[in-house]
């Protein structure tokens, strides 16, 4: 079953029911009643009509109804853990105070540093290949493959 609007009142036309209009140009136009139609084919405008659904909306009437029924969306917090790490362990950091916070980055900040001291030292160490030294010195010309052909 097709409900139409009314092209007028904006009220709904069920099957069987209304006048159907179509202009000149081949716009279709459809009436509720021969009432919306006159109205239309005067050039009215339908929002100063008080029983018309478009005036009914611009000024409000009869939407008390609507805005008592509607739901009000309650947001609810999720836990979400983070990657590498458990929930127990979020809470806990969640809840220390501001010195063991303090606490707990100065001894992660001294573990960093110890471990970047380690890799210098450890890199310093090592002999550089020596292969890599010699291609590096040789001076390269650019341009001179092409010379020949």
């Amino acid at each position: 079953m097709k409900v139409e609007t009314c092209s007028f009142s904006g009220w709904k036309i069920y099957p069987g029911h209304g006048i159907t209009l179509i202009r000149n140009d081949s716009k279709i136009f459809r009436f509720k009643s021969s009432k919306d139609e006159s109205y239309f084919l005067q050039k009215q405008k339908n929002a100063k009509f008080r029983w018309t659904a478009v005036y009914r909306r611009l000024n409000k009437k009869g939407s008390a109804e609507a805005l008592a029924r509607r739901k009000r969306r309650v947001v609810k917090k999720a836990q979400r853990s983070v990657v590498g790490m458990d929930m127990a362990l979020v809470n806990k950091i969640k809840k220390e105070t501001n010195d063991e916070r303090a606490k707990r980055r100065e001894s992660a900040l001294k573990e960093l540093r110890e471990r970047r001291t380690k890799a210098k030292t450890a890199a310093k160490s090592r002999p550089k290949p020596a292969a890599a030294k010699g291609k590096s010195a040789a001076p390269t010309q650019k341009g001179s493959g092409n010379k020949g052909r």
